[in-house]
């Protein structure tokens, strides 16, 4: 079964790949950004964006199907940008040394 893909996507690349593939790299900038472990507590502003948009065609609220499915690929994005920041300013300290 072929997805169809809307405006401005690749052929066959279903929008839900795209959030998520979004979420992480915004997550990654996050982490690098702000470089303190304390940031993976952002992630939990995913499912608090989708509070207003009230509930899921299976009557699941959508701020619950963001947290099952959405917080976690932030989640990994900002550890993995936090990791890529700390690891550079140790690196920097080593050579500095």
């Amino acid at each position: 079964m072929q997805h169809r893909a809307h405006a401005g996507y690749p052929l066959g690349m279903p929008s839900v790949v795209v959030w998520l593939i979004a979420l992480f790299l915004i997550g990654v900038a996050t982490g690098l950004l702000v470089g303190r472990w304390w940031s993976l507590a952002l992630a939990v502003l995913v499912p608090v964006c989708f509070i207003p948009s009230g509930d899921d065609s299976d009557g699941a609220p959508e701020w619950q199907t963001a947290l099952v499915l959405l917080a976690p690929f932030a989640l990994a994005g900002i550890a993995a940008g936090v990791a890529a920041r700390r690891t550079r300013e140790r690196r920097r300290q080593s050579h500095a040394a």
